[in-house]
């Protein structure tokens, strides 16, 4: 197992148990991604976000790291395991960027599951404006017929699709071409296969990583807003963030959006939805109480919720709190309020690097002034 080992900070921040492995796609999922299916178009902001660069210095980043038994400068590190882009912000302000493999700033790529974290935040802001209702009652009416026909299924409500606990019947195994989650990867007709899952225990009663709750989410999200979902993204999200590029998201044969991963941007982009959560959502922050709701479910050791992944060490105070986006071949948007950092890594490859602990260890060493 790979090491992490920093020459003048150690990691703190603990990772609770995520309960899915992120193996090679048997697909196989790739950087090019974004090419391969059709898209839709979501357009850049027309008030873009600067930016800016910070001072020298401005935030510790690690001299060295041991991956795999060998100590390597931090920049080899990065490029050793497959990291094709990675930006550090604090306080919205780049401290660190770099690019391998001949990509750079205006590189398009496709950052998979962390699509998966803005459907989340789509979903929050439509329960902030009383669009879902009781997010604990079932939602049957907004499920396809013949998922709403199963009798565990039938009972799902928008927290379970929310927190995936839907008690669906999903493979999501990555390295088996016959898996659920391949199939739904590929399908030309993604309608059809996520109503061909079923349910294999009653909703809410525990969490288990599935694409399709997502994909289910989604479907449902658009429904009962009226819009489609990039539409929803374009407005809520993509603008107010102030993206300066337009980004596409990939779509089925049917034209029928890809909830459950597929978004394609930028790396500044993706640091950009990074800080816009750091904000709360800026402009009066408001989504302040659902960030503030993920970090206190995070504190009470819960290890995933609203579509984002929950980090806590509880050694090292209330404070040690973190959300993360997360998709395969290693793409994450780490949020770390208390620090006042993102961190964004795109891969072409998981890699080596123990990416949580890494990022744990960058915001332990960089507390605020």
């Amino acid at each position: 197992m790979s090491t992490l080992r920093h020459r003048y900070f150690a990691c703190t921040l603990l990772v609770v148990a995520c309960g899915t492995a992120f193996a090679e796609s048997p697909a196989p999922a790739s950087l090019r991604d974004h090419e391969r299916f059709a898209t839709r178009a979501i357009a850049a902001s027309t008030t873009p976000r600067a930016l800016p660069v910070a001072e020298p210095g401005a935030v510790r980043l690690p001299r060295e790291i041991t991956v795999e038994g060998e100590a390597m400068g931090f920049d080899a590190a990065l490029e050793a395991s497959g990291t094709a882009a990675w930006i550090v912000l604090r306080d919205g302000r780049v401290v660190d960027e770099r690019y391998y493999g001949g990509r750079d700033a205006n590189t398009v790529f496709p950052v998979f599951s962390v699509t998966k974290s803005m459907v989340g935040a789509l979903a929050a802001m439509a329960r902030a404006e009383g669009t879902l209702g009781d997010i604990g009652t079932p939602i049957p009416e907004l499920l396809p017929e013949p998922v709403a026909a199963d009798r565990h299924c039938a009972r799902i409500a928008w927290r379970d699709l929310l927190d995936m606990k839907s008690g669906a019947r999903f493979s999501e195994v990555y390295d088996d071409a016959d898996s659920d989650v391949a199939r739904l990867y590929l399908a030309d007709d993604l309608g059809a296969e996520a109503a061909r899952t079923g349910c294999e225990a009653r909703p809410g009663r525990r969490f288990r990583y599935a694409s399709i709750d997502t994909q289910w989410l989604g479907d449902a999200l658009a429904t009962r807003l009226g819009r489609p979902l990039d539409v929803l993204l374009q407005e809520r999200i993509w603008q107010p963030m102030g993206a300066t590029h337009d980004a596409t998201w990939s779509t089925d044969a049917n034209g029928r959006i890809k909830a459950f991963c597929c978004l394609n941007a930028r790396a500044p982009d993706l640091a950009r939805f990074g800080q816009w959560m750091l904000g709360r959502g800026d402009a009066g922050g408001p989504l302040a109480a659902w960030v503030d709701g993920l970090l206190d479910r995070a504190r009470r050791g819960e290890p995933y919720a609203d579509q984002w992944w929950l980090l806590h060490d509880p050694k090292s105070g209330p404070d040690a709190t973190a959300l993360l986006a997360q998709g395969i071949l290693g793409q994450f948007a780490f949020v770390h309020p208390h620090a006042r950092l993102v961190i964004v890594r795109i891969g072409e490859r998981e890699g080596e690097i123990p990416w949580r602990t890494l990022f744990g260890a960058i915001a332990s060493a960089n507390p605020p002034p």
